[in-house]
C-alpha cells in the first residue's frame, strides 16, 4: 500500500470503518430490541423502510444541491471556500 497510495490513505481507511462499525450493530441489535419490547415485526420492518426512504431522499437532495453549487461557482472556489 505504501508504494502507492497517498500518505493519509490509512487513516482514511481507520476513520471510515470506525464510524460504519455503530450503525452495523445498530442494524442488527435494534431490531432485536425491539422485537423484545412488543413490537411488532411488521412495523419494525416499515420504520426501517421509511428511515431508508428518508435517508435516501436527503442524501440525493444534497448531491443534487451540492452538484449544482459545483457547477455554479466553480469547484476549486467551493473547495476554497468549504475549507
Amino acid at each position: 500500500m505504501r508504494d502507492y497510495a497517498p500518505p493519509g490513505t490509512r487513516l482514511l481507511l481507520a476513520s471510515s470503518f470506525v464510524s460504519t462499525v455503530p450503525m452495523g450493530y445498530l442494524l442488527v441489535v435494534l431490531p432485536l430490541y425491539l422485537d423484545r419490547a412488543g413490537i411488532q415485526p411488521a412495523f419494525i420492518g416499515l420504520l426501517y423502510t421509511v428511515s431508508g426512504l428518508v435517508a435516501s431522499l436527503i442524501v440525493g437532495s444534497l448531491m443534487y444541491f451540492r452538484g449544482g453549487l459545483v457547477f455554479g461557482i466553480g469547484f476549486s472556489r467551493l473547495l476554497r471556500a468549504s475549507s
